[in-house]
């Protein structure tokens, strides 16, 4: 058996040791847990260069919930560990680092425990917060999820943590070191505030969200301070008969400088299980030309999506049968580059809580010389065990 697993199983193992059994009833009245353990194997190919380049990755995660019995406030806690390895990570001596930087918000919540050019072990916790309920009113303090976002693949409202959607392996999707505040006005409404924090004030992002019904569609507003900018937005969500529409826009301003994000898109459900959704979105930062935008290394923000400013998406998802589904997203973008993004995913069901799947992220688009030359093709296939 490989040493890489031996010692991840012998990490986690130590990270769950406290996590309650079904039959320790005493426990699961204070603290509730699940998580899961991920084995990905990745290989990637680069053919302007002819380079085949294969990656490991194992992941654990524990979510735990201490619950004490005034009812009031509750402790959410959410930690990933990862232990990378393979061709490619050896060819990324500051991966160590660059992943440190990216797990940290406000907090310094994230640890390399192994860093050297052969394995990197890297556990942080994404989730860490307070929440105290009193009547209509909700607070959350520390890292936590603030998901003002609608769309599907784009959403220009998640201002306090922006998330790529090619980085399907991370469904929880990453958090903020905030406080938030929530009045619930209505039984399908309410008042959002939230502030981000951070060292210095041109980086703190602070905004409110006011969300109600109307006429079967859900609607909200947003309005705040984007780290250098202010910004106003709002969007919808509801159903055209049977079909879905989901639309979200941002105006981010600052003295003479304006930019403008949009996402749109409609879905629909067939009686067969298929389920179809179609969509655009305008990024008034993307580039239009050749450029150097590459989906895969372009810098994300809540003012910067996508690396192109124009993009079409069409995704299909279907039941194949219980144990069996399947799906392909496909990204476009209008300009001259002519980029693709094709993503094919299968999932298959081993065993109660076992689960296999394979993803394939295809990136192809033309450079400055006008040939293909920027394309990459990643192949992931992947084991998980919920717990």
């Amino acid at each position: 058996m490989d040493y890489r697993f031996l010692l991840f199983a012998l990490f986690i193992g130590l990270q769950t040791s406290f996590a309650q059994s079904d039959n320790d009833s005493s426990r699961t009245q204070f603290v509730t847990s699940n998580g899961y353990i991920k084995q990905m194997q990745t290989v990637l190919y680069q053919p302007h260069i002819n380079q085949v380049l294969t990656d490991g990755l194992f992941q654990h995660r524990l979510n735990a919930t201490f619950l004490p019995n005034n009812n009031v406030i509750n402790l959410h806690a959410g930690l990933r560990s990862r232990m990378f390895y393979g061709n490619y990570f050896e060819l990324s001596p500051q991966m160590g680092e660059t992943i440190h930087d990216q797990n940290n918000d406000y907090l310094k919540l994230s640890f390399n425990l192994i860093d050297n050019k052969k394995l990197l072990l890297n556990t942080y916790l994404d989730r860490l917060y307070a929440e105290f309920t009193m009547d209509k009113v909700e607070i959350r303090v520390g890292r936590q999820r603030i998901n003002w976002g609608i769309s599907t693949f784009w959403n220009p409202n998640d201002l306090f943590n922006a998330y790529d959607f090619t980085d399907f392996d991370y469904e929880e999707r990453p958090g903020a070191d905030a406080i938030r505040a929530t009045w619930y006005t209505g039984p399908v409404s309410r008042l959002e505030g939230a502030i981000q924090m951070a060292d210095n004030w041109n980086n703190v992002t602070a905004a409110m969200l006011y969300r109600w019904n109307m006429a079967n569609f859900d609607f909200q507003v947003i309005g705040g301070k984007y780290r250098n900018d202010f910004i106003v937005g709002g969007g919808w969500s509801g159903y055209l008969g049977d079909i879905g529409w989901k639309n979200e826009f941002s105006y981010f301003f600052s003295g003479a400088q304006r930019t403008f994000n949009l996402s749109s898109g409609f879905d629909f459900s067939f009686d067969n299980g298929l389920f179809t959704s179609i969509g655009y979105l305008f990024n008034e930062l993307g580039i239009t030309n050749t450029g150097t935008g590459n989906l895969f290394t372009f810098q994300l923000s809540a003012k910067n999506l996508y690396p192109y400013r124009h993009a079409i998406f069409i995704n299909a998802n279907y039941p194949f049968s219980p144990i069996l589904g399947g799906g392909m997203s496909v990204v476009y973008s209008p300009v001259e580059a002519q980029p693709f993004f094709i993503s094919p995913n299968l999932t298959y069901s081993l065993a109660q809580n076992w689960d296999l799947d394979f993803f394939s992220q295809l990136f192809l688009a033309k450079d400055n010389s006008s040939v293909i030359g920027t394309d990459i093709f990643a192949f992931f296939l992947r084991l998980r065990l919920s717990m």
